[in-house]
């Protein structure tokens, strides 16, 4: 892939059963891929222990974790996660039918958003979930209470996580700020509703 590159080509991924395919039988892909000016992320800790996001920080030298929801169950390791503002990229939806309750207010994102993580809410095979961002949004946000500085908050966290140059980053985070200030001046102060 490298040696025939596609300009849309600006990252490398890993997701799938982590208990069969741990990450640390991806290290010399992961090495080429950074040697190559790859971005890179893994799935980690969506159906395996916390060890698996260690492995993607120290050996396959990923910039940020998509799911992660068992850093939750070693304190070590989110204290770390949380202190090099590691971006982690969660699919409420697709994770509440496949791993753990429907009842999104219990869903491990709220833990790790409560725990001082830098949370990204997404979608995970959209089609086959029936979902989209905007859903996301709205489900978990509404089951977790989280009203418009949490949802600011939410949306920033993923300008930070994304794979831009420094200046493309600050344009993207001036435009997404002008944008939820204006969303935010139409809400009923006291509701945090949409106003009529």
């Amino acid at each position: 892939m490298l040696a025939h590159r596609p300009d849309e080509v600006i990252g490398l991924g890993l997701d799938g059963a982590e208990a069969i395919d741990p990450p640390e039988q991806f290290v010399e892909a992961y090495r080429l891929a950074r040697q190559g000016g790859l971005r890179l992320t893994a799935h980690a800790c969506e159906d395996a222990p916390p060890v698996n996001i260690t492995t993607c920080l120290d050996l396959l030298g990923r910039e940020r974790i998509d799911h992660g929801y068992y850093v939750l169950d070693d304190e070590r390791v989110l204290a770390r996660a949380r202190d090099e503002g590691i971006v982690f990229t969660v699919a409420p939806t697709a994770t509440a039918i496949c791993y753990f309750t429907a009842d999104l207010a219990a869903h491990p994102i709220r833990a790790m958003v409560e725990q001082g993580l830098s949370v990204v809410l997404n979608t995970d095979d959209p089609p086959m979930f029936a979902t989209d961002l905007g859903s996301e949004y709205a489900l978990m946000c509404t089951a977790a209470g989280w009203g418009p500085d949490q949802v600011r908050q939410l949306c920033l966290n993923g300008v930070d996580g994304a794979w831009l140059d420094d200046d493309e980053r600050r344009d993207l985070r001036r435009s997404f700020e002008r944008e939820l200030d204006e969303l935010e001046a139409q809400l009923d102060p006291d509701s945090g509703a949409p106003g009529s």
